[in-house]
């Protein structure tokens, strides 16, 4: 009772469909009757559907796919502005990020020489 029409590719199914109406309509489109055993082949041609239907989706979800990847970016991002925020803060030596230990023994190296500056000045003008 279901009619099933292949037109330019594309599968069209009707389902409420008696023989006598779809005999009428061949009748009036081609003059040709409906064969008595074709009735009885529905069997196939729901298979054939079914396979139809899949190919259909397969396209589908084919196109779905190249659209998708078309859109991809590969470009870098940050995705937390957390990390951003850390990372400016941070401190850097020649243009890398650099541990407390680094800028510790930096800081005491050079906090020795301006004292030792400062101790040499002191003991400078205490002579003159």
């Amino acid at each position: 009772e279901q009619l099933t029409l292949l037109y330019q590719g594309e599968v069209y199914v009707f389902d409420p469909v008696p023989p006598q109406k779809v005999q009428a309509a061949l009748l009036v489109l081609g003059g040709c009757e409906v064969p008595p055993g074709l009735v009885s082949m529905a069997g196939p041609t729901a298979y054939g559907e079914k396979s139809t239907t899949v190919a259909a989706k397969r396209v589908a979800s084919l196109m779905r796919f190249r659209e998708k990847r078309k859109e991809r970016c590969f470009d870098k991002k940050i995705r937390y502005g957390v990390r951003k925020e850390v990372a400016q803060k941070m401190k850097r030596r020649k243009g890398q990020f650099a541990g407390r230990a680094d800028f510790g023994d930096a800081a005491s190296s050079s906090a020795a020489c301006v004292s030792a500056a400062d101790g040499e000045d002191d003991h400078f003008r205490e002579s003159q």
